[in-house]
Order: structure tokens, then C-alpha cells, then sequence
């Protein structure tokens, strides 16, 4: 039987063999080999087993030929010659030889190679010269390289190029796409598969459109499959057959072509523009898909539910939603709205409060909402949107202050917060820090004095209806471009600023305290004045010609001390005067002809004091339509 030292060396030759059968090189080479492999198998099996043929074999590669001169074996028959015998010694440096020669190092191998230049000659049978008896390392049960004087296998010169590249791998095929399997699992991403499946759904009818209708797209490579099915979803969600106008919606031309829209030069959504085109229905929550929109114009439809989510749409500008019928909170999430400028929402039934994070859209500059159902206050937060210049939150419920924080918004030019349940004093701050252009403030509850301000470019001032005590603000003389004046129905006391802007349209001071004369500078410019409200005041002396005012077509001074005489009126003038009325106050005498005439023209309401006793005499109804 083997023992464990000549199983080793047994392996280490067939791992030789091996190694010289598979490699190329070392069979080319063959002759270099100090032996004939096949010679030095059958040698090495006789040296194992015996020269007599015995089957006892000796233990491991330091007992061979190691036996003192003169021993016995194991049959008691003397060893012919001296340590070793030649034969075997011969034998035994053969097979180290090529057992180092051929024991695989931690070197790789070279790869094949063309042909060398010079020929090779071809290995013959003859052996290679012996191995001399100078002593070699006696094999381990691990195989050593043994460092010699010369490489076993001389170095070839070096090999040519390869004649031809091989060629370069191809990629692998894709699988054909399977168009109604590609359609539908794009599309279960996002919506429901059981509103896929329903025909009866705006995004049933999108994705049979998509599948059945769209045959000439080529879904697997279409880039905006997702954005053209929501705008598909978009017109069925909405009725859009019955659009006034729908020019090439859901034909077979990219969604970029389709009427009121926009896209970018690769293909993207920017502007979805549909404004008074008669929208019916809801917006299903598939239009989030259109989130590279820049601008979304659906102003007067007649949309309703709740109002889109916008969140994610990161590229959004300006929304305008107004005149609709939409319902539900009107702020949903605002944390991706870093570039909104315009978030109108007027003129529907939506609800909630301006949540704080109004004050993270440092880029909003318009916000209106007027006529709603939002209640709450107005965030101090609110001055954290510094860029803020149109703030439109009229006709809710709106409760609380003005806030002091809105000091921050030195680009405020208008505020409209009228018919709401506001209190409190104005903050001075804010009109400190603001030149306001328009300001509306009527019927609140808003109480104390009115802050001086800078007026040089205000054209609408109008805070009649609420609580306002003392004095109106003097710094009004300087308002060159107002139009429109009225603070009706406070509690202010003194006079009249001293206002002539010649663009004036409207100016009331009604149901106040107010004393002093009527100012002639309120018709010295009145090519533009068309009603002058000064009734229910304390106003005295007598009425400024007022002939020159082309365009004036109501005229009340009712309730005040005003004194005669009234000022004649030439013929022609006043030709838009509907109505003038003179009534309670302390006119005498008669009434003048010439205002009776306006009587020929458009005047349909003259009021006097002409009833019994009269205070004036004014003939009813050929001058005077009503006597008190």
C-alpha cells in the first residue's frame, strides 16, 4: 500500500502531466524536458514498487537510495554498489528534474501567442543529457522551485502581433416589448389598476386611448409616456368634447402640439393655458404627474373638487385657478413651491386658514383669494415672503391683526382685505415702510387713527365701514394719482383734505363728522370725477362750481349746513348728471333755473327741501323730482 510521502510525489507528477498536456507552450516546448514523461512514469512506478516487482514500498523520497553501502533489503539480498545505485540515482534526478521543471509557480502563465519567427525544432525521442550526481534539494511533501544557473525553457524571441483582431462582443439582444403589458405596468405605477380596467373612468378612457387608439406610438420608446397619458386623463376628467375650443387634443401628434400647451425643446411640460374654455368635471390626482409645469392657467371653468396637489412641482410659477367652484382646503403642500410668484385662488367655495408656511415662498409676489370660505388670521409668518407685493385675502372670514411682521414687506403696493371680521388698529410700521398703491380695508372692524403715510402714489384708498376715529391723514394732499377715495361711515372729525388729483373718479366721505367746507379743489381738475358722496356730515358753507365736471354722474350732499346760494350752471355742461341731491341742508330762496334744465337732459333725481313750509322753491316735477 502507498504511504502518505509517495501519494505526494505520485500527485505531484500527474499535476506536471497535466499541466504540460493543457498548456500549449510546455507542449511545444517538450523537448526541453530533462525527461521522456512517459519514460519517467514507468520508472518512477518500478522505483516505488521494487526492482524484484514487490508491492512493499519504501517511505517517502528521503529513503530512496539513502540506505547505508552493503545493506539488505527486505529479502536479506545485498545492494549492489555503493549509496545509491546508478540506475536508480539516474532514475530519481530525472524525475526531480521534471517535477521542477513542470511544478506550477505563482507566476501565470503567459498566454498563447503566434508563432515565433524562428522555428523551434521539434522534439525528438532522444533523451536530453542526464542529470549529473551533483546533489539536488530532496522534494517536501509541498513542491519548491529550485533556483537553477540557467532557465529550464530558453527565452523565445519575442511573438507577432496577431494578424486580425478577434472581433468585439455584441450586446445582447432586448426582448421584443409586448405593448399592452409595457402600457399597463407604466401606467399601475400611478394609478390604480382597478381604474385602468373601469372604462367608465376619465383614467380608464386615457389608457384605452393609449392602447387602442394610439397604435402609430411606439410605447417602449416614447419618453413621456406617463405625461401624455395625464393629459389624456386631463381632457376626459374634464369634459373635453365639449370644450370651446380642443384643436388637436388626442390626435395622433406629440402632447406638444396639442392647443394650450407649452413644452420645451425635449419635450416637456411647461405650460398648461386652458382659461375660460368652459372646463367641466374635476382634476383627478393623475395631473401630478404633470410636475414640470411652469404655469397653469384654468381661470373661469367650471371646475370643481378639490384643488390639485402641487407637490413636487418644484419649476411652478403662477397658478391661477380663479373663478371656479372648487372646494376643500385652499393651502395644501407648499414645500416644494420655491419658485411660485403667482398662487391665485379667488372666487371659490375653498376653505381653511393661511397656514405658516406661507413664509417659505420667499418668491411669491401674488397671492389672492378673495371670496372664499377661509377663516383664521393672518400669520405673523406671512413677513417672511419678502417679495410679497399683491396680497388679495378679501371676503373670507379672515379674524385677528393686521401683523406688525408685514413691516417686512417694503415691496407691498396692495393690500386688499376688506369684508372680513378684522381688528384693531392699523400698525404704523407697516405704513412706514410701505408706499402703498392700493389699499382696501372696508368692513372690517378696524379701530383708532389713521397713520400718516406716503400718498404720492396710492389711487385707491378705501377703509369706509369700519371704526376709524379722528382725523384723516393729512399726507393725502399729496396723492397726485388717486382715483378712488372713500372712507364712509367712521367716526372721523375735522375737514376734507385738500385733494386735486386730477385722475379722481370717485370721492366719498359719507356718514362721518366731518365739518368744513366742501374743498373747490375737487372739481379744479373733474374732467375724470364721476361721483362726489359727502352726505351725513357737519360740511357748511356753499357748493364750489361744480359745472366743469363733464363725467359727474351722481352728486350727494344730503344731511349736511350747507348754505345758499347754489352756483348757476352753464348751458350745456354737466351732460352726465343722473342725480343731485340737495336735500336737509339750509338752502333758501329758489332753485335755479339752470340746474332745473339738467332736468331736459339726463338729470332723473333732483332733491330740495321744497316741501310745505318750503325751505327753496323748486316746482315738482318739472324741476325737482322729490320734496322733503
Amino acid at each position: 500500500m502507498l504511504s502518505f510521502s509517495q501519494l505526494c510525489s505520485l500527485c505531484v507528477l500527474l499535476v506536471a502531466v497535466a499541466t504540460a498536456a493543457a498548456d500549449p507552450a510546455l507542449r511545444r516546448k517538450r523537448h526541453l524536458i530533462s525527461v521522456d514523461l512517459d519514460d519517467v512514469m514507468t520508472e518512477m512506478l518500478r522505483e516505488l514498487k521494487g526492482k524484484d516487482g514487490s508491492d512493499d514500498y519504501d517511505s517517502g523520497y528521503e529513503t530512496m537510495g539513502a540506505k547505508k553501502k552493503g545493506s539488505k533489503d527486505k529479502k536479506g539480498r545485498k545492494r549492489a554498489g555503493g549509496d545509491s545505485p546508478k540506475g536508480e540515482s539516474k532514475n530519481r534526478d530525472a524525475f526531480m528534474s521534471m517535477s521542477m521543471t513542470l511544478t506550477p509557480t505563482a507566476v501565470p502563465v503567459a498566454p498563447p501567442v503566434a508563432a515565433p519567427s524562428t522555428p523551434v525544432a521539434p522534439p525528438t525521442d532522444d533523451p536530453i543529457d542526464a542529470p549529473t550526481d551533483a546533489p539536488v534539494v530532496a522534494p517536501t511533501d509541498a513542491p519548491v522551485v529550485v533556483q537553477t544557473d540557467a532557465p529550464v525553457v530558453p527565452p523565445t524571441e519575442p511573438s507577432a502581433p496577431p494578424t486580425a483582431p478577434l472581433p468585439a462582443p455584441t450586446e445582447p439582444t432586448a426582448p421584443p416589448c409586448d405593448r399592452e403589458t409595457f402600457i399597463f405596468d407604466t401606467l399601475s405605477a400611478i394609478t390604480a389598476p382597478e381604474l385602468l380596467e373601469d372604462a367608465t373612468t376619465p383614467q380608464g378612457m386615457a389608457y384605452d386611448w393609449l392602447l387602442n387608439t394610439e397604435s402609430d406610438i411606439d410605447v417602449c420608446t416614447y419618453g413621456s409616456l406617463e405625461q401624455r397619458y395625464a393629459m389624456a386623463t386631463l381632457y376626459y376628467s374634464t369634459d373635453g368634447s365639449t370644450w370651446l375650443s380642443n384643436t388637436g387634443w388626442l390626435n395622433g401628434a406629440s402632447e406638444c402640439t396639442w392647443e394650450f400647451v407649452v413644452c420645451d425643446g425635449d419635450g416637456v411640460l411647461k405650460s398648461l393655458e386652458l382659461e375660460q374654455n368652459e372646463l367641466s368635471g374635476i382634476i383627478t390626482p393623475e395631473f401630478s404627474v404633470l410636475s414640470t409645469l411652469e404655469t397653469i392657467k384654468l381661470y373661469n371653468n367650471e371646475l370643481r373638487g378639490p384643488l390639485p396637489s402641487l407637490a413636487g412641482f418644484s419649476d411652478l410659477v403662477e397658478i391661477d385657478v380663479e373663478k371656479n367652484q372648487f372646494t376643500g382646503l385652499a393651502f395644501g403642500d407648499l414645500s416644494s413651491l420655491s419658485n411660485l410668484e403667482s398662487y391665485l385662488i379667488s372666487a371659490n367655495a375653498l376653505t381653511g386658514s393661511i397656514p405658516d408656511e406661507i413664509g417659505t415662498l420667499t418668491s411669491l409676489k401674488q397671492l389672492w383669494m378673495i371670496n372664499n370660505v377661509i377663516s383664521g388670521s393672518i400669520p405673523t409668518a406671512i413677513g417672511d415672503a419678502i417679495r410679497l407685493e399683491r396680497l388679495y385675502i378679501a371676503e373670507n372670514g379672515i379674524t385677528g391683526t393686521i401683523p406688525v411682521s408685514m413691516s417686512s414687506l417694503t415691496g407691498l403696493t396692495h393690500l386688499y382685505a376688506q369684508e372680513n371680521e378684522l381688528t384693531g388698529e392699523l400698525p404704523r410700521e407697516l405704513f412706514d415702510a410701505v408706499v402703498f398703491e392700493e389699499l382696501q380695508l372696508y368692513r372690517n372692524k378696524f379701530q383708532g387713527t389713521l397713520p400718516e403715510f406716503d400718498a404720492s402714489a396710492l389711487t385707491v384708498y378705501w377703509i369706509e365701514q369700519n371704526d376709524f376715529t379722528g382725523t384723516l391723514p393729512g399726507s393725502l394732499a399729496s396723492a397726485s394719482v388717486l382715483k378712488n377715495f372713500v372712507v364712509g361711515s367712521n367716526r372721523f372729525i375735522g375737514s376734507i383734505p385738500d385733494i386735486g388729483s386730477p385722475t379722481l373718479k370717485f370721492f366719498d366721505t359719507r356718514f362721518n363728522q366731518l365739518n368744513g367746507s366742501i374743498p373747490s379743489s375737487l372739481f379744479a381738475n373733474p374732467d375724470a370725477l364721476e361721483a362726489v358722496y359727502l352726505q351725513g356730515n357737519m360740511l357748511t358753507g356753499t357748493v364750489p362750481d361744480f359745472s366743469s365736471a363733464s363725467a359727474l354722474v351722481d352728486m350727494y350732499l344730503s344731511g349736511n349746513s350747507l348754505v345758499s346760494p347754489l352756483p348757476e350752471v352753464a348751458s350745456g355742461s354737466l351732460p352726465a348728471l343722473e342725480e343731485l341731491l340737495l336735500d336737509s341742508n339750509d338752502f333758501t330762496g329758489t332753485m335755479p333755473p339752470s340746474i332745473c334744465t339738467l332736468r331736459n337732459a339726463s338729470l332723473s333725481d333732483l332733491w330740495a327741501d321744497c316741501a310745505p313750509p318750503a325751505e327753496i322753491e323748486c316746482s315738482v316735477p318739472d324741476c325737482c323730482t322729490r320734496c322733503f
